[in-house]
């Protein structure tokens, strides 16, 4: 957030892009971690036989 800031100082029209961008970047590393969770809980039963 202290990056968006300066950026947002030495450029005030890019301050909106900035923000947004951050938020898609963390949204994005969200679903990511969603999916792999979910591949990890669905995939590892399956690989480990039954005893």
């Amino acid at each position: 957030m202290f990056l968006g800031n300066i950026l947002a100082a030495l450029s005030p029209g890019e301050a909106a892009t900035v923000e947004a961008s951050m938020g898609y970047g963390l949204l994005s590393f969200v679903l990511v971690g969603i999916v792999a969770a979910v591949l990890y809980t669905w995939l590892l039963p399956k690989a480990q036989p039954v005893r």
